[in-house]
């Protein structure tokens, strides 16, 4: 999972198909539960990329797409955002919402 550091940055990666934004922050433990959940299924998952927003220090982009919670998902195909959740879940759970 790539860890985004900048604005421009995350730009260019919702560009791509089928991507996984992953919006955490270091203070919440159910976000490090599902860290490793999430390193564990990209193993398995050619077909999408994996990025890690942390909304206390990407503010801007929490708020842009209404990030009141985490650990919040968002998939983007081509900049759109196309599927959004959140909260703690099994693999199994994870993996059901993906292919949905």
């Amino acid at each position: 999972m790539i860890t985004i550091k900048t604005q421009n940055e995350f730009n260019e990666y919702i560009k791509h198909d089928n991507v996984l934004v992953y919006f955490s922050a270091e203070w919440c433990s159910p976000c490090k539960m599902m860290e490793t959940v999430i390193e564990e299924i990209e193993k398995n998952r050619e077909d999408m990329e994996f990025i890690n927003v942390d909304t206390d220090r990407l503010m801007r982009i929490a708020r842009e797409y209404r990030i009141i919670q985490v650990p919040a998902y968002r998939i983007f195909s081509r900049g759109e955002v196309k599927k959004e959740f959140s909260g703690l879940m099994r693999e199994e759970e994870f993996i059901k919402i993906l292919d949905e």
